[in-house]
């Protein structure tokens, strides 16, 4: 499965994002899509969030994106839209960029 047209977040992993990151996920990195919290998210917490769109094959990219270490995360859903019961969740990654990467750097979000 990917994440066709989902949302993928780059957040900077800031004491505040490990936090958030780890109360949610405890020790994984997938969550069931039931079990993901609907509570209000701090907006000093979202500013600083970047966010695209996957292409139906599950590709995305950020630009210009400043050395430091980061959270990927999307959701992977899939089953009948109308379904009461849907398979899949949230999976997220942690990912350092050092500045000195001449090529893209790939990130596969498996939940593992």
């Amino acid at each position: 499965m990917n994440a066709a047209g989902e949302v993928v977040r780059l957040i900077p992993a800031t004491a505040y994002a490990r936090e958030r990151f780890s109360s949610i996920f405890e020790k994984t990195k997938f969550l069931p899509h039931w079990r993901y919290p609907n509570g209000q998210i701090d907006p000093l917490y979202a500013q600083f969030t970047r966010t695209t769109k996957t292409t139906a094959r599950g590709r995305f990219s950020f630009d210009k994106v400043a050395p430091g270490t980061y959270f990927v995360s999307t959701q992977v859903i899939w089953g009948e839209e109308d379904a009461i019961f849907r398979e899949g969740g949230s999976v997220y990654d942690e990912v350092t960029l050092t500045g000195k990467e001449t090529e893209p750097v790939e990130v596969i979000l498996s939940g593992h």
